[in-house]
């Protein structure tokens, strides 16, 4: 079926906002007797370097994975930082915005060839907002990783990708997704369901690692011949490096499932699979991060006003403050 067509919807028109193709590296490995050739992403992100909850001892048996198996790619998920100094809430991040952004960096210097995509989360959003986008955090990362060829999109914004695995192409769209997704799981991911016609359809924030198939039927043919295809959608929730914090506890949100998911796309022939790396990795999940060695890099130019947040104007003018202190007898 490699020349066949699928036949879905009335076609209007086509852009590339917000759009990248990834051309995974492939390897092959020897599946239930068989040779495979394929190619993997891990779908990470919720670290929220900086929280007090923040599992940087997880997140290390993950760097060692992925220091062995070389090919693996990665996208990011956002909520890479936890901001909370631009936020409202009671202060559990124990670690200053400009030093996240370096813990952030040591850990994923090694790696930064193999970063394809960094979206924007809700907690990037404290920083785009209050931060009034002083220094773009992403492009000082980009820089500071000197990887000019990660793709970011705006903030709020999604990414959709083509993912080319040998001669087999897949589709994702990559979201982070808002604040009540951690409550009404699947409404969201119906919600996406219905705008996003994609092979997977990735969801972060949800702080959870869950894997949601759909199986359908289309119409698709080679021009010649035409017959009922059967085809597969898929939900991902990406998982998080975060542990239990305050405000979960007290909005009796679900217990966080600490860690991220592996997809493979098959290069031989058209076929998806999730992997669990807290299971399919076991030894390095019982070692820990032995194997992995943190990268030395210096934020100290990373400016500091930056992570500011802005004052905003009290509703009075200055003529009535002169008034007041001359009456005070200040003046």
């Amino acid at each position: 079926m490699k020349n066949w067509q699928i036949i879905f919807g009335e076609q209007l028109d086509v852009d590339f906002e917000n759009f990248i193709l990834i051309d995974l590296p492939t390897v092959k490995e020897k599946i239930e007797g068989q040779t495979r050739s394929f190619g993997e992403i891990i779908f990470m992100g919720d670290f929220h370097y900086g929280h007090n909850q923040h599992s940087s001892s997880h997140l290390d048996k993950y760097l060692s994975i992925l220091q062995k198996r070389k090919h693996v790619q990665i996208c990011m998920m956002g909520d890479v930082f936890e901001m909370q100094d631009l936020a409202d809430f009671v202060k559990e991040a124990d670690v200053p915005e400009k030093l996240q952004v370096e813990m952030f960096l040591r850990d994923f210097k090694p790696f930064a060839n193999r970063i394809k995509t960094m979206i924007w989360g809700n907690h990037e959003k404290r920083y785009a907002k209050h931060g009034q986008m002083v220094v773009d955090l992403f492009e000082y990362c980009k820089e500071k990783l000197d990887n000019p060829d990660i793709y970011t999109a705006p903030p709020q914004r999604g990414i959709l990708a083509a993912v080319k695995a040998g001669d087999q192409y897949y589709s994702v769209y990559m979201l982070h997704g808002r604040s009540r997704a951690t409550t009404i799981l699947d409404t969201q991911l119906r919600r996406s369901r219905g705008i996003w016609a994609t092979t997977i359809i990735a969801h972060g924030h949800i702080h959870k690692m869950d894997w949601h198939p759909m199986t359908m039927f289309t119409v698709a043919g080679d021009g010649k011949v035409f017959g009922r295809l059967v085809i597969r959608q898929y939900l991902l929730s990406t998982g998080c490096f975060l542990r239990y914090p305050g405000y979960a506890e007290e909005g009796s949100l679900p217990v966080s499932d600490v860690g991220a998911p592996i997809i493979r796309f098959y290069a031989d022939s058209s076929g998806i699979e999730y992997i669990d790396p807290r299971i399919r990795f076991k030894d390095y999940m019982l070692k820990g991060g032995e194997y992995y060695q943190h990268a030395d890099v210096d934020c100290s130019d990373l400016l500091d006003f930056a992570f500011k947040p802005t004052i905003k104007a009290l509703p009075i003018d200055i003529q009535t403050v002169l008034k007041y202190w001359k009456h005070k007898g200040q003046l």
